[in-house]
């Protein structure tokens, strides 16, 4: 976790945006609360935003992988602060973060 940490707060960013539609993980300390806890103790504010990475099937040939408004928001968001977005819950090598 502290190597996970260490990557993410190297660009100084002020909140970290998780878009896992169920953010769980096999490695516990990747799950909502956990993650959140941690951030919380390294300064850095977590939120959980579902909808951006929810994939939508609209039809058989046609996917929507965000909801547009989640989009729009992260945006407007985006424009006073240094955001991380986390898709994937863990990984063998901080380097690849």
């Amino acid at each position: 976790m502290g190597e996970f940490i260490a990557a993410i707060m190297a660009h100084k960013p002020d909140l970290m945006v998780d878009v896992r539609y169920r953010p769980f993980s096999r490695r516990i300390e990747f799950n909502k609360n956990n993650l959140a806890r941690h951030l919380g103790l390294a300064g850095l504010d977590y939120e959980h935003w579902p909808g951006l990475g929810t994939v939508q099937y609209q039809s058989k040939d046609k996917i929507q992988i965000a909801v547009p408004a989640e989009v729009d928001r992260l945006h407007k968001l985006a424009e006073g602060k240094r955001i991380v977005v986390v898709c994937a819950c863990a990984t063998t090598s901080p380097a690849r973060v």
